[in-house]
């Protein structure tokens, strides 16, 4: 009997070809009156079944005329395929744009080094359009700018990769319709990430689609990586600052008799003495250097060297704190007695003797708190108010002949003693009872266990004491008074001074740049090889184009999904869920690469 036409059809996913197909005494394209259909409403026979499979209806011939292809033969973009791109071009644009933003990252930490501990101007840099730019905004923009395109050209070498493993993907894979959509729109609309149709059958098309969306996260931080801190700079600047100088003819710290010889200390050289006993402390003035700034001086004045307490029996108590005015032929001495151990009847005896010397003193202010300190205290002659002051500074000695001068040293020093000169006694009913002194208001006398309590008038507490250390205490006093001058600003003189002041600098983390762009590089170079290989079995380039989606759409056998009329309202959603495949087919002229459903 005569051969059959061959009918190819393919059946779950596998060719099947029917060969030979042949009818008892029927030719496959005859038909007699025999077995023609009477009046047409006879069903049709199987001979009819077979004429019909070879001459198909209408619609039946938009699926048979159609042979399609083993997928594992054909590549997924050939050359002639319309809207295809050359497997270099897309090479290139993958690792181009990819090296470019490689180079923009590069560039973009050399910026940054550059700047790095660089003094931030506070004027302005630019002025564009009658905005002012300062050197800090700009520094900002620029790196902004920077981190834009860096960002644009991985993007860009991602965005390639995405459409290489989406027709490598559904090439090989039945994918309902709607998991098609997802694929197709989720790099501009991340809903469609909520497709299970695509997370489960184009999982890598998902993953680069996932990088793409996270990829802007890994750039978050760079932007911060630079930014503006403030350090203290140190600069050595020479400043006119308050010092002491008691040789200045012009002022005098003691007053004169009738023959115009040194009297006594002056009221203003009392006052001074007066307020830092009280307040236990040299005054502060006002920084003549800045906020945080320090600087030495030295100068002349006068000075006590005291020695320690010596215990002495003595035969009776006399309630009294005896204070000595200064006395002897060629020096002046202070002597402090006291009770220290009233069971025992004994008093403490200190002398302090009177020197003219050189003190040297560094003057500090952190943050604008004032600190003074005395390095070193080198005495020189010892000197006394009892005979003519002419007789200081014989000899060659330092500070020769120079009567108001040494009636200024004398002044400050008597200031001293006349401040804490006098009598201490304790009255029974009214307690502690002070006479021409001020010793009870200073830090030499201390009251029980509580050493920092001062003296209050009608403290009826016997409890105070003179400690081992009030020699020292002494000698810092009048250092104290003498450093206090400066605070009334009568002097001045220049010196070096070590000034430190807050400046704003740029500062660059490159930790935290690398970090965004380094996760940034390495998960686009392991995507690449991805899309890279993509791109070799696909045989080209693809791109989501309307040239490239309109050629390979040409499957009359779409029909059955997408041939809905405005005026269909049914079964939308049930062609949703058809299954198409994208792959090469036979056609009435030619094969053709092209979508189709099973």
């Amino acid at each position: 009997m005569p051969a059959g036409r061959d009918v190819d059809y393919r059946l779950q996913g596998y060719d099947v070809e029917f060969l030979d197909l042949e009818v008892e005494g029927l030719q496959p394209t005859q038909q007699t009156e025999e077995n023609k259909p009477v009046g047409g409403n006879s069903g049709p026979h199987l001979d009819d079944q077979v004429v019909q499979s070879h001459q198909p209806s209408d619609h039946l011939s938009s699926h048979s005329s159609l042979s399609h292809r083993d997928t594992r033969r054909t590549s997924a973009l050939p050359p002639t395929l319309l809207g295809r791109s050359s497997p270099l071009r897309t090479y290139t644009l993958m690792i181009i744009s990819f090296l470019c933003g490689t180079i923009l990252a590069i560039g973009h930490h050399l910026f940054y080094e550059g700047l790095d501990g660089r003094h931030v101007p506070e004027r302005d840099q630019f002025i564009i359009a009658g905005h002012h730019i300062s050197s800090q905004q700009s520094a900002i923009f620029g790196g902004t700018a920077l981190v834009f395109f860096a960002k644009f050209c991985f993007s860009f070498s991602l965005g390639h990769v995405f459409n290489q493993r989406l027709w490598y993907t559904m090439h090989r894979k039945w994918i309902k319709v709607k998991g098609l959509d997802a694929m197709f729109k989720v790099p501009g609309d991340p809903l469609g990430f909520f497709s299970l149709e695509m997370l489960t059958k184009a999982k890598t098309v998902a993953g680069v689609a996932g990088v793409m969306w996270c990829l802007s996260i890994a750039f978050i931080p760079i932007p911060g990586s630079l930014s503006v801190k403030s350090v203290p700079v140190t600069t050595l600047n020479r400043v006119s600052v308050p010092t002491v100088n008691i040789t200045d003819p012009a002022v005098n710290f003691g007053s004169t008799n009738t023959l115009g010889a040194y009297n006594s200390p002056s009221t203003f050289a009392q006052a001074v003495a007066s307020r830092t006993l009280t307040g236990g402390q040299v005054p502060a003035w006002n920084s003549p250097c800045g906020t945080n700034c320090n600087y030495n001086l030295t100068f002349i004045g006068p000075a006590f060297q005291c020695s320690s307490p010596s215990s002495v029996n003595i035969p009776a108590v006399t309630p009294k704190w005896i204070a000595n005015q200064t006395k002897g032929a060629d020096i002046d001495v202070l002597t402090i007695s006291y009770i220290s151990d009233s069971a025992a009847i004994t008093t403490s005896t200190t002398n302090c003797s009177s020197y003219r010397s050189t003190y040297s003193i560094g003057v500090s202010f952190k943050d604008g708190v004032f600190d003074i300190r005395v390095h070193n205290v080198e005495h020189h002659e010892p000197f006394g108010t009892t005979e003519p002051l002419q007789r200081w500074g014989v000899n060659g000695a330092p500070g020769a002949f120079n009567p108001r001068g040494l009636g200024s040293i004398a002044g400050i020093k008597d200031a001293v003693v006349k401040a804490v000169s006098g009598s201490v006694f304790y009255d029974i009913q009214v307690g502690l009872i002070l006479q021409d002194t001020l010793i009870l208001y200073s830090t030499l006398a201390s009251y029980g266990a509580n050493e920092t309590t001062r003296y209050s008038s009608g403290q009826s507490s016997t409890a105070v004491s003179f400690g081992p250390d009030v020699p020292r205490m002494v000698e810092e006093l009048l250092a104290n008074t003498t450093m206090a001058l400066m605070a009334s600003s009568i002097w001045t003189t220049s010196t070096e001074a070590i000034v430190t002041f807050n400046v704003n600098v740029f500062s660059y983390d490159m930790r935290v740049l690398w970090a965004g762009y380094g996760a940034s590089i390495g998960v686009t170079v392991v995507l690449i090889i991805f899309g890279a290989a993509a791109v070799r079995a696909n045989g080209g380039g693809g791109d989501r184009t309307f040239t490239l989606i309109g050629a390979t759409t040409r499957d009359p056998s779409l029909d059955e999904v997408f041939g809905q009329t405005l005026k269909d309202k049914q079964g939308a959603s049930s062609r949703l869920e058809k299954k198409l495949k994208y792959d090469s087919v036979d056609a009435d002229d030619g094969p053709r690469m092209t979508f189709h459903v099973p």
